[in-house]
């Protein structure tokens, strides 16, 4: 079980670090793009992000987890969702920004989903909650964005 645990943190540290891309991309998304509504958009994203992030720091606190000798996260290696919110982060084009986000949610779903599947096995009810509606968020995520950028950037 020990073992389940150390992977799951190791997921968990996965998340925190596309969520922390994540947020830089949007925040460059509040800046570049003058849409208020889409500037609005991605504000309660980033706000949405933030509050995750703050429930994956307590539940990495709470786990029995020794993260100086354990966890090794192998951080030269960047998740595919990480590539397009960093495409985000790098822009100064309104719409590269929102499409390279849009892009980096459908991967970082898959992130998402993979950290669900062994959280299944533990008792983190609150995680867990956290985690399936910001699953399901993502989900949506990319139509979302598109009508947003339809209706904003045309």
């Amino acid at each position: 079980m020990e073992k389940l645990n150390e992977e799951a943190v190791k997921s968990l540290i996965q998340l925190r670090e596309i969520n922390a891309v994540r947020v830089k991309g949007y925040q460059n998304a509040v800046q570049t793009i003058r849409n208020g509504n889409l500037k609005k958009y991605f504000q309660i994203k980033i706000n949405e992000m933030n509050d995750f992030t703050d429930c994956i720091d307590r539940s990495i606190m709470n786990s029995n987890i020794d993260l100086n000798k354990s966890i090794q996260v192998q951080t030269e290696k960047i998740h595919q969702s990480q590539f397009y919110f960093t495409m985000a982060m790098s822009s100064t084009n309104p719409r590269t920004v929102a499409l390279s986000c849009q892009l980096g949610d459908k991967f970082a779903e898959k992130a998402y989903e993979s950290t669900m599947n062994l959280l299944q096995f533990l008792s983190l009810p609150e995680l867990l909650t956290i985690l399936g509606k910001h699953i399901s968020n993502l989900r949506k995520s990319f139509d979302t964005t598109k009508e947003v950028l339809d209706t904003a950037l045309v």
